[in-house]
């Protein structure tokens, strides 16, 4: 993993980046996204965290590897169970999946990604203006295109046959739990 060490960048952290890195790859490849489609997820993730599980971001309001703000993290619990301020990292990308599926206002947003097929540049534009909303879309969508094309080639190695399955979350819980 020499060469994701280089990606990352020097890290003097707490917290593993790499390790985070691959278990979003791993993740979302057992959740059914290509190797595109998670390289482009981790890309956003080093974008908006820089993997720091600990980051809390637009004047303490957001959080998580995708920096949801408080009205999205209730509606994520309210359906879901997940509190993505202290969920498990992998349970926090199954709830941002299920986001992208049944999620009020982003219900579209994975069957988009998936449309761009392995067009890693395409697909961050759907994560940056449909998932992210962002506010300078062309630094968000350039910057985030880097970061997904070296983690496209970090994680070219792994074979499909190397991702366990992720349990996709239901589109809505059982009556009676929480």
């Amino acid at each position: 993993m020499g060469i994701l060490r280089k990606v990352m960048g020097a890290a003097d952290k707490s917290y593993d980046p790499e390790a985070r890195a691959l278990e979003t790859y791993r993740t979302l490849r057992g959740l059914g996204y290509t190797h595109a489609q998670s390289s482009a997820w981790v890309g956003n993730e080093k974008a908006e965290t820089s993997f720091d599980p600990d980051a809390i971001g637009d004047h303490d309001q957001a959080f998580d590897p995708a920096q949801h703000h408080m009205d999205r993290i209730d509606h994520i619990r309210e359906h879901t169970g997940i509190e993505m301020r202290t969920a498990s990292h992998v349970d926090q990308w199954r709830a941002i999946d299920w986001e992208c599926q049944y999620g009020i206002g982003y219900r579209h947003v994975k069957e988009h990604i998936q449309a761009q097929g392995d067009d890693v540049g395409k697909i961050i534009e759907v994560i940056v203006g449909e998932f992210e909303h962002s506010s300078n879309q062309p630094r968000d969508i350039r910057r985030r295109t880097k970061y997904a094309r070296e983690f496209l080639d970090v994680f070219d190695g792994i074979k499909d046959n190397e991702f366990p399955f992720v349990p996709a979350l239901p589109k809505t819980l059982p009556s009676g739990q929480v």
